[in-house]
């Protein structure tokens, strides 16, 4: 293959000029991403539902390269592509693997005229720029000839529909849209249609011949069913009105507060202190790794600190309490510290971060290691009517920042979920296997193990340009 030949095979062929110009012949393009970066080539409006670590980020990259070298408009002009994400932030990472694809390949770095952090132009007049699409942003005014969208489905509707589309109305832009499925949103409704002026490639984490299968198997160990299928599965979470579905709490409300119960080896407390509702702690003991609830104490909000501080330390010596968490966000900070030192109990204050932590956690549990749509069960409470009307009701609303805001009805409480929850994170705190690669270590220092299973060979580079 002759000069001209190549340098024509490369401006045809994406995978081609990938392998041989990007990866200097010491990789290549996943199946997957082939057919989405013919997807973006061709289509006029692409959206990628890929799975986490799924290869997207690097096959926006190296598209980008690609038209950034070869592009043009239909009408033979420059081209200017625009990649909008949630925050700004976000683009560094699809910019990032841009530029460093320009520092390790002399060629390309011939052919730029400008290469800033946001913003790339080459001498054939293509041009690239990062924005954030937050609610905050300021979009409107640009024409862009390519919207490219990353993580889709964190950007609100408003900003989606009112401020980033209509910029391509102009120029008639192609849209591309990559993404991990979430909520009913646009991203949900692109998946949906059949009309065909929107193309989808989807990929699940075992269509991706990259990813580490070990380390998947493990997260999915760890999470909630619903969140593995959503980020490694590409399933939609559709069901997100309330934070408890009633199928799983139908199997986990069953106790008789009377009921005869296993021997348990330990218990864990959980309670939330409260300044105008009233005070809850629930007790939760183990056996052979599954939780029963075995008590719970409600104090009147207007019972003394003292009266309730008192409570606290019953439970812990009718238990023998290995760990417990109050939450203190309604009685402020320091609370906690006027319960006797040496006790195994901590304070916390319930961000909407924290609360999501504690969701998972108890979603895992109650979900147990069945499969599909199953359950086996590792926690089981009393069929108390205020604590299964507050677990049944306890709302998750999506915010427009596309986080959960988990919280009780209006005119109804929450003190009883909140106190379970805590007692679970207490129970998960004291035994989490924590899991960092190729590392793993148990939080109460059970056991260590390393296991090295990830390869440094990508850190090389060699010269693309030297004599083969």
């Amino acid at each position: 293959m002759d000069k001209n030949e190549f340098i024509e095979r490369c401006e045809k062929d994406v995978a081609f000029f990938a392998k041989n110009i990007l990866y200097k012949g010491k990789r290549e393009l996943s199946p997957k991403q082939i057919e989405l970066i013919q997807a973006m080539k061709n289509g006029k409006h692409v959206a990628a539902i890929f799975n986490r670590q799924g290869g997207k980020t690097e096959t926006l990259a190296v598209y980008n390269v690609h038209e950034l070298c070869f592009g043009k408009r239909k009408d033979g002009e420059a081209m200017n592509i625009f990649i909008y994400a949630p925050i700004l932030s976000q683009t560094e990472i699809i910019m990032g693997r841009i530029h460093q694809f320009f520092n390790t390949v002399p060629l390309l770095m011939g052919f730029a005229e400008k290469l800033h952090k946001y913003f790339i132009k080459m001498r054939n007049g293509n041009t690239i720029q990062a924005m954030s699409a937050s609610e905050q942003s300021h979009v409107r005014g640009h024409s862009p000839d390519v919207i490219e969208i990353d993580e889709t489905q964190d950007i609100s509707d408003r900003v989606y529909y009112d401020d980033i589309l209509p910029s391509g109305a102009t120029t008639g832009a192609r849209i591309i849209e990559t993404g991990t499925p979430k909520g009913r949103n646009h991203f949900y409704n692109l998946s949906r249609m059949r009309d065909g002026t929107v193309e989808v490639v989807t990929q699940s984490w075992d269509e991706c011949p990259f990813i580490d299968r070990e380390y998947v198997l493990r997260r999915k160990a760890r999470m909630p069913r619903d969140k593995f299928n959503a980020e490694f599965c590409c399933q939609f979470l559709t069901d997100t009105s309330v934070a408890f579905s009633t199928r799983m709490l139908d199997v986990i409300i069953v106790l008789d507060e009377d009921e005869e119960l296993p021997e348990m080896t330990e218990f864990y407390l959980g309670g939330d202190l409260g300044k105008q509702d009233e005070s809850v702690f629930i007790i939760l003991g183990v056996h052979q790794g599954k939780l029963y609830q075995v008590d719970m104490r409600r104090m009147s909000a207007f019972q003394s600190y003292k009266l309730v501080f008192d409570e606290i330390i019953s439970l812990f010596d009718e238990y023998n309490v290995v760990n417990g968490i109050i939450d203190m966000s309604g009685v402020g900070e320091g609370i906690v510290d006027l319960l006797p030192i040496g006790l195994p109990v901590s304070g916390e204050f319930l961000t909407n971060e924290m609360k999501q932590d504690m969701v998972d956690e108890f979603l895992k549990l109650g979900e147990g290691d069945a499969e599909d749509d199953t359950f086996d069960t590792k926690i089981f409470l009393w069929k108390d009517y205020d604590l299964k009307q507050q677990f049944y009701e306890w709302e998750a609303k999506k915010l427009k920042s596309g986080k959960t805001r988990y919280h009780h009805p209006d005119g109804s409480h929450d003190d009883i979920v909140i106190a379970c929850l805590l007692a679970a994170k207490a129970y998960v705190d004291e035994n989490t296997i924590g899991d960092y690669g190729g590392a793993t270590y148990t939080s109460a220092g059970k056991s260590a193990v390393i296991e090295p299973t990830t390869s440094l060979n990508f850190l090389t580079h060699a010269n693309p340009f030297t004599k083969r």
